[in-house]
């Protein structure tokens, strides 16, 4: 009898830790929980029992403990431009190659001074 009471199996542990990460301005350790299903829901350590970190940062914001850090839009990096196309360096945009004009000239041909003497 008494070595079935010894004999026995360890116990499941609900959560399973994860690593270390920084909640608000602070490095504390993050778990999940330990079951079968996946989840991306994680799980922190306050005054002794399990919170989820979003709601603690919730908590934080509104008992103004914590301000909430602004994300900075990542540029995007531009597309380049096609084959017949340059960037404006002023806007950014890709505009259209101008084409260099011949130079022949535009309208009617002048008459000559020459002509002008010989009718006279």
């Amino acid at each position: 009898m008494a070595e079935q009471l010894l004999a026995g199996g360890t116990v499941k542990k609900v959560y399973e830790l994860m690593g270390k990460k920084s909640v608000c301005g602070k490095v504390r350790c993050v778990y999940r929980r330990n079951n079968g299903k996946t989840s991306s829901k994680v799980y922190m350590k306050n005054k002794g029992k399990y919170c989820q970190v979003k709601n603690f940062v919730k908590a934080m914001i509104a008992a103004g403990k914590w301000k909430p850090t602004k994300k900075a839009a990542a540029k995007k990096s531009p597309k380049p431009c096609k084959s017949n196309q340059h960037r404006n360096s002023s806007t950014g945009r890709c505009v259209k190659n101008k084409v260099a004009k011949s130079s022949k000239k535009k309208g009617r041909s002048r008459k000559t001074s020459v002509r002008r003497s010989t009718k006279r």
